[in-house]
């Protein structure tokens, strides 16, 4: 191991399994009113709950993204219609994932 050189990451699952950590990408970036993601990797059976908050810390939304074994990994969240334009975060979170994306808003 020397610098510069990349590490793939994987990640062990109880059933002695390996799979690669799944990349999020957002499509769009500054945001008008919906964040629309794309996951990458396997996350079918998985719970995904996310929450929003500006550059502040404040939570300005959360819930939960539902993942259908059959479906694509594409999810679309709404931004409250409150939301002033500004800087925000957000935060995904599962048994596979724990992830942080700074997006702006320019609602």
């Amino acid at each position: 191991f020397s610098l510069g050189q990349s590490i793939p990451v994987s990640l062990q699952i109880g059933s002695g399994i390996i799979m690669d950590k799944p990349r999020i990408r957002l499509q769009t970036n500054p945001v008008i009113s919906n964040l629309n993601l794309i996951i990458d990797g396997n996350i079918n059976g998985q719970n995904i709950s996310y929450r929003i908050t500006n550059i502040s810390g404040q939570e300005i939304s959360s819930s939960s993204l539902v993942v259908n074994v059959n479906h694509s990994n594409d999810f679309s969240i709404p931004l409250p219609d409150h939301t002033p334009p500004g800087i925000y975060f957000l935060h995904l979170k599962s048994d596979l994932m724990d992830e942080t994306i700074r997006f702006i808003s320019i609602r």
